[in-house]
């Protein structure tokens, strides 16, 4: 973690379904220690299977530390996950920082990976508003996608959505370029916040940062598109502060982004 970002959310990925589903709140005390402690969002997560973080298992426990707990602690220079994660490219600065990152965490050397998403809630700029980062979800899945995403150009302009049909989330959001053409969608944590705040599509502004190919040929092509949005102070302030994401421990702190 950073100056910039003083609390993560951690999503656990289903393995069968692929669903996401936030289960818990890392952030670094004024202190400098670290808290981890698990949010009411968990709770669907247990429902799916969810047994607890390695050596975090205890959900009604605040864990504290004045190291990053060991499942975060393999980090680069910038603090960010390294050798576990997978960091986006063409990003730095604050967006760097902002940025969602991928944990891979194997309970047994002979088990299957269970993924992990570590992602921020929106951070105030220097006019009041907020902003955020995240990572577009389906990209590449539509016919003649692949071609539409090499023609992406840093920081063009993107909007939203409603898709009120979609079989596996109501308040799914479609990412769509200036031609109409589709890049993917909004990450369904994002979107139900967003759903949750009474929002509409337009209140979001909407940009790429970068697209990333994430394998290579023969194989079919796996892109990351990450994306910045920005949102007024009022609808920043609403989002991931529902009851779903407030701690299960009633002693955890209340969690902060300032900058340090």
């Amino acid at each position: 973690m950073n100056p910039i970002v003083r609390t993560l959310f951690v999503a656990w990925q289903e393995p069968e379904s692929r669903r996401i589903f936030p289960i818990a709140r890392l952030t670094r005390r004024r202190s400098g220690e670290y808290e981890f402690a698990y949010i009411e969002a968990v709770r669907a997560a247990r429902e799916r299977g969810f047994v607890g973080l390695p050596g975090l298992e205890d959900i009604e426990r605040v864990h504290v530390s004045a190291e990053l707990p060991a499942l975060f602690e393999n980090r680069s220079a910038s603090g960010r996950p390294r050798a576990s994660s997978v960091e986006p490219a063409g990003l730095s600065g604050e967006a760097l920082d902002a940025a969602p990152i991928t944990i891979f965490v194997r309970r047994a050397p002979s088990a299957a990976p269970e993924r992990l998403e570590a992602f921020s809630a929106p951070l105030r700029d220097p006019s009041g508003r907020r902003w955020g980062v995240f990572d577009a979800r389906g990209v590449g899945r539509a016919p003649g996608s692949a071609e539409v995403l090499q023609n992406l150009q840093p920081h063009e302009r993107v909007t939203l959505r409603a898709e009120p049909d979609n079989l596996y989330n109501p308040h799914a959001l479609v990412i769509v370029r200036a031609d109409q053409s589709e890049l993917g969608y909004v990450p369904d944590y994002l979107a139900n916040e967003l759903a949750r705040a009474g929002a509409s599509p337009e209140q979001l502004e909407l940009e790429v940062l970068g697209t990333q190919r994430l394998n290579f040929p023969p194989a079919a092509p796996v892109y990351r598109v990450t994306c910045r949005y920005s949102c007024s102070a009022e609808l920043g302030r609403l989002l991931f502060a529902s009851e779903s994401y407030r701690p299960v421990a009633a002693r955890a702190q209340p969690s902060s982004n300032s900058a340090v």
